[in-house]
C-alpha cells in the first residue's frame, strides 16, 4: 500500500495539469502524517464525476479506512480537458460531505488520451488514531 501511495503522489505531481500540484502541496499532506490511505474512481457519462468519486471513496477503495478521521485529502481529477465546472465542484463537495472541515487540496489534469472519462484520485493522510484503535 506504501508504495502504491508513493506512486500516485508522484504522479501528481509529474502530471501536467489546470490546476497543477507541486511540492508544496505534498508537504501540506504530509506533514506530521504517518499513514495515508489511496483511493481511484473512472467513470463516463452524465454522472461521470459522482460515481468517479463514489469509487474512489468506496470501502473497497479505501481498505475500510474510515475518512472522517483523516486530516488532509489530496484529490486529482483528470479527463481529456472536458472537465465542466459542476462536475469540480461535485467532487469537491462530495470528499467534504465525508468529512466537514478537512484540508483539501485539489489538482486538475488533462490527459488527452481519454475518451468522455474522468478520473478521481484520492489520497488521504492523518488516520494514525484510527490504525491506534485497531
Amino acid at each position: 500500500m506504501k508504495e502504491r501511495v508513493a506512486d500516485e503522489i508522484a504522479e501528481l505531481i509529474n502530471s501536467p495539469g489546470l490546476i497543477a500540484l507541486d511540492l508544496e502541496d505534498i508537504a501540506k499532506l504530509m506533514s506530521g502524517a504517518e499513514s495515508a490511505a489511496f483511493g481511484s474512481g473512472t467513470a463516463t457519462g452524465i454522472n461521470r464525476a459522482k460515481i468517479a468519486v463514489e469509487q474512489a471513496l468506496s470501502i473497497h477503495q479505501f481498505e475500510g479506512v474510515n475518512l472522517a478521521i483523516a486530516h488532509c485529502v489530496l484529490v486529482k481529477i483528470t479527463s481529456k480537458g472536458n472537465l465542466r465546472l459542476e462536475e469540480y465542484r461535485e467532487v469537491a463537495d462530495i470528499v467534504e460531505l465525508a468529512n466537514e472541515g478537512i484540508t483539501m487540496i485539489i489538482g486538475v489534469s488533462v490527459n488527452e488520451s481519454m475518451q468522455d472519462e474522468l478520473q478521481v484520485s484520492i489520497v488521504a493522510t492523518g488516520l494514525e488514531s484510527q490504525f491506534e484503535r485497531a
